[in-house]
């Protein structure tokens, strides 16, 4: 008898089912998932942008063992996001004593923060308009702006006697944000675009002025790597957070079985309650 599993199954915008399906087909490997995190880019694509093809199992932030080869490969829930924001941050080539802004502080803008600070940088700022978000990073002891309450551009050029940060990260995936993250960096600094971009944007003359005038350095960040040159970040990840050094269990919120999907993301979409990091938990 084909063995078969549940999955939630994306037939079209807006329509996810909780369904059986195929377990594994010739020549491939059979995991057994532990838990699956929903990433930010996995909302939209259920609730309104869609997929590349339909039906289609949605999400790739996922965690388990491989089931079929008997071996025991425990890997972190949140490894993809975690290698995600590594590679970010070696991107800007954050250095020990530099001075680094977040915009954002989710969970891959948290985790970027923290990686920043194992990498030796001197002061680090989280932005946010959630207080929510920020008490997270307040608890893992980051200086936190909160930017429904003040203007974080200004806030950080008076934290910086003037000059602006060292190096910015756009974690947000806001218009407004990619144009502080411009504002609140110095000269000759670096400015890393990371976040999904909710909108189109129209940089005013005065910021595309800055860029020109600061000399910047703009670089976009898109996934990770996990080939062995330069850095195998998906290792490079699981380390840190298997020594306790990257801190990834404060920022989970929720926790769901599969059976929850439908309602899961229907939460998530209205944002009829704070979250942060979800969880898929299988049995």
């Amino acid at each position: 008898m084909e063995e078969r599993m549940k999955a939630a199954v994306l037939y079209a915008i807006g329509d996810l089912r909780v369904v059986e399906v195929p377990c594994i087909t010739s020549g491939e490997a059979l995991i057994r998932v532990k838990t699956t995190g929903v990433c930010g880019s996995d909302i939209p694509r259920v609730m309104t942008r869609g997929a590349y093809h339909f039906p289609i199992v949605p999400g790739h932030e996922i965690s388990g063992e491989v089931y079929r080869l008997g071996g025991d490969m425990e890997l972190r829930k949140t490894t993809e996001p975690t290698a995600v924001a590594l590679h970010a941050i070696r991107r800007a080539g954050v250095d020990a004593g530099e001075r680094v802004a977040v915009l954002g502080a989710g969970p891959v803008g948290v985790i970027a923060a923290q990686w920043a600070r194992i990498l030796g940088a001197e002061e680090i700022f989280l932005v946010d308009l959630f207080q929510e978000r920020l008490k997270v990073a307040e608890a893992l002891g980051f200086r936190c702006i909160n930017a429904s309450r003040e203007n974080p551009v200004e806030r950080i050029l008076q934290e910086t006697d003037g000059l602006g940060v060292d190096v910015c990260l756009e974690a947000a995936g806001a218009p407004e944000t990619f144009k502080q993250s411009i504002q609140m960096t110095r000269k000759l600094g670096k400015v890393v675009f990371m976040g999904n971009i909710s909108d189109d944007l129209t940089l005013p003359q005065e910021v595309v002025s800055s860029i020109l005038r600061k000399e910047l350095v703009i670089y976009g960040s898109w996934n990770s790597s996990f080939t062995s040159l330069p850095v195998n970040e998906w290792t490079t990840t699981l380390d840190f957070m298997a020594s306790g050094r990257l801190k990834v269990e404060p920022l989970i919120s929720h926790r769901f079985v599969v059976e929850e999907a439908p309602r899961a993301f229907d939460m998530m979409y209205q944002k009829r309650e704070f979250f942060n990091k979800v969880l898929f938990v299988f049995d």
